[in-house]
């Protein structure tokens, strides 16, 4: 009987190396990881969760949720204990592939011909053969591992794990100040802009939300050790050779000295590929990114950045540079530029804007976290998970 193959997710927050990451993998002779090829994927389960739990009129267009102050807590709290084995019953299958396809096609182009191919009755049967999908666009005779990367799906990572007992997580997270740094840079590059007209920045506020869902799910998985790899984007800058070791360990192969060697590295067409950093072109991830933030944000935007994510940053070792003043900095008026914002997210944009409703938001989170609220049912609600207090208090490191 043929060894069951492992499968392998990237995930965590955008402009964290995770490309750079999926690469490297796929220059190793047992492993091949496609890039950004599944995002629709998850967010066709979101809406079939949702429809599953009775909200018929939920907006399947609607970004993926931060899930703060959340209308939908209690499914939120439902998906923990979800797997894939749910049949396809509200998406259509051919709406999902064709979806997936469509968003696959700009970074792994090679799988969206083999979706024609796919039929499913279930997600756990679509996912395993995108899965395959994967293998035969990008694989060879000796792949035995192979999976994707992704972003924004953190929240449906325990689903994964409940479905298949042995996938592997590589888990990536980076300051939030080099997030926003990054991400503001990047769009403002003319190539960008040249290659990328209709898109744009995603707003300060869903960013710093972002990054604190995907800490929050980091922290709900932090002891599945066997499955859940941390993996801070500083710590894979200073040393990639360290870590792509300690990744093979973790995944169960030997390792593989190509994996350093970003000549072999290809795109998702099979040519060779050129890192994707925001601060210029190069062939090999690079620490002179890590601080660049400091010379990017203003002030303003540390500012908001650390007070709202301070708690956090603090127990991965990201130490803030400002005093505390966090009524300043959901109070001074912060405005963002809504020419330079995605135009897809703008409809949605009164969810992150600074305006009374959501500072006020932002400081009962504040002062939930600093114990000097009560913290009753319906309030630990406003953070992702009824426990998630708790157990942001009881650990003290998160990545070691």
């Amino acid at each position: 009987m043929s060894k069951r193959p492992t499968y392998i997710v990237v995930m965590g927050t955008f402009r964290t190396g995770s490309t750079f990451l999926a690469k490297a993998l796929s220059a190793h002779g047992s492993m091949s990881v496609a890039s950004d090829a599944y995002f629709y994927f998850f967010k066709a389960l979101r809406n079939e969760i949702m429809a599953r739990e009775g909200y018929k009129d939920f907006d399947a267009e609607s970004p993926v949720s931060d899930n703060f102050f959340s209308p939908y807590a209690d499914v939120n709290a439902k998906i923990r204990k979800y797997d894939l084995r749910i049949p396809i019953r509200h998406n259509k299958l051919e709406e999902i592939l064709e979806n997936t396809g469509r968003l696959a096609l700009r970074d792994a182009p090679m799988v969206v011909p083999l979706l024609k191919g796919i039929r499913a009755k279930s997600y756990d049967e679509l996912f395993e053969q995108l899965m395959d999908a994967v293998k035969r666009a990008y694989g060879g005779k000796d792949t035995s591992c192979y999976g994707f990367k992704v972003l924004f799906a953190e929240q449906f990572l325990q689903v994964l794990l409940n479905t298949y007992k042995d996938l592997k997580c590589i888990y990536l997270i980076r300051d939030p100040r080099g997030v926003v740094a990054s991400q503001n840079v990047f769009f403002d590059k003319p190539d960008v802009k040249r290659i990328y007209k209709e898109r744009g920045r995603y707003p300060l506020l869903y960013v710093i939300r972002q990054w604190r869902k995907s800490f929050a799910y980091l922290l709900d998985n932090a002891d599945k050790r066997q499955n859940v790899m941390p993996l801070r984007y500083e710590a894979l800058t200073s040393d990639p050779g360290r870590y792509f070791r300690k990744i093979c360990d973790f995944v169960g192969v030997r390792y593989d000295r190509n994996m350093r060697d970003a000549r072999l590295y290809r795109n998702g067409e099979g040519k060779l590929w050129t890192q994707n950093s925001s601060y210029g072109t190069s062939k090999a991830i690079s620490t002179r990114f890590v601080n660049k933030w400091k010379a990017v944000l203003t002030e303003e935007e540390v500012r908001i950045i650390e007070d709202l994510c301070s708690p956090e940053m603090e127990l991965l070792g990201y130490r803030r540079t400002k005093k505390e003043d966090i009524l300043f900095s959901v109070t001074n008026g912060y405005r963002e530029d809504l020419g330079k914002i995605d135009p897809w997210i703008r409809p949605y944009m009164g969810e992150y804007l600074l305006d009374r409703e959501q500072a006020q938001k932002e400081l009962i989170r504040h002062l939930l976290i600093k114990e000097k609220l009560p913290a009753t049912d319906a309030l630990q609600k406003v953070l992702i998970g009824e426990d998630y207090l708790l157990r942001l208090r009881k650990v003290r490191r998160l990545i070691p």
